[in-house]
C-alpha cells in the first residue's frame, strides 16, 4: 500500500509539474507609452494558431485593471483552447485631459499589439474575439466596428477587423451611434445594451 501511494503521489507530482509547465503567463507587456498601456497574456506553449480572446476591463472608464480577468475567466477560455489577453487602458481623472476617446485608443493599440505578436504565444492574429463589460463591452464594439481612427503619433500599429462580444448598460454619456459604424463585410458580433 505504501509502494502504491508513493507511486501515485509521485506521479501526481510529475503530471502536475509537467501541466503547469505549459501554461504560460507574460504580465505587464508595455504596448504604448503610457503607465497604464500594459496587458497581460495568458498561454500555453503547445497552441498553435490559437483563437486569441481580448477580455477589457470595466469600470466606467474611471477605474478598473486588467486583473478583472480571473483565473476562472482564464481556466475557461484556455480549457477551450484560446489565447487571453487582458490589458489596462488609461482612466478618465479630473486634470489628466484623458478622454473616452483615449482609453479606446489605448486599447485598440493593445489589439494591434497582438495581432503583430500573436505568433509568439501560439495564437492567430486574424482570429481575435474582444470582450468585456460595461466600459469594456463598449471598447470592444468601438474597436470592432470603428473605421476612422485618428491615431496618435506614438501609435505604432493599427488593429485590423475583430469580432466581439460586449455588453454595458445604461450610459447616456456614451456616443448611441455605435450601430452606425457597422458595414456589410464587417465581423460577427453580439452586444447587448441595458438600462
Amino acid at each position: 500500500m505504501k509502494i502504491l501511494l508513493f507511486v501515485f503521489t509521485l506521479s501526481a507530482l510529475f503530471f502536475s509539474t509537467f501541466l503547469s509547465a505549459e501554461f504560460k503567463t507574460t504580465k505587464d507587456l508595455s504596448y504604448g507609452p503610457n503607465e497604464r498601456n500594459v496587458l497581460d497574456v495568458y498561454w500555453n506553449t503547445k497552441f498553435k494558431n490559437a483563437p486569441i480572446v481580448f477580455t477589457i476591463h470595466g469600470g466606467g472608464f474611471r477605474f478598473g485593471d486588467k486583473a478583472y480577468c480571473n483565473e476562472d475567466m482564464i481556466k475557461l477560455y484556455m480549457s477551450k483552447g484560446c489565447i487571453v489577453v487582458s490589458p489596462n487602458y488609461r482612466l478618465l481623472k479630473i486634470g489628466t485631459g484623458v478622454s473616452i476617446k483615449d482609453c479606446v485608443l489605448d486599447s485598440a493599440m493593445a489589439v494591434a499589439y497582438i495581432q503583430k505578436h500573436a505568433e509568439k504565444y501560439g495564437g492567430n492574429p486574424k482570429k481575435i474575439v474582444s470582450t468585456g463589460a460595461s466600459a469594456g463591452g463598449f471598447i470592444s464594439a468601438w474597436i470592432a466596428y470603428n473605421d476612422k481612427w485618428e491615431w496618435p503619433t506614438y501609435a505604432k500599429h493599427k488593429p485590423k477587423k475583430l469580432n466581439i462580444v460586449g455588453w454595458f448598460g445604461n450610459s447616456p454619456g456614451l456616443p448611441p451611434n455605435i450601430i452606425n459604424l457597422v458595414n456589410s463585410g464587417d465581423p460577427p458580433g453580439f452586444v447587448m445594451f441595458g438600462g
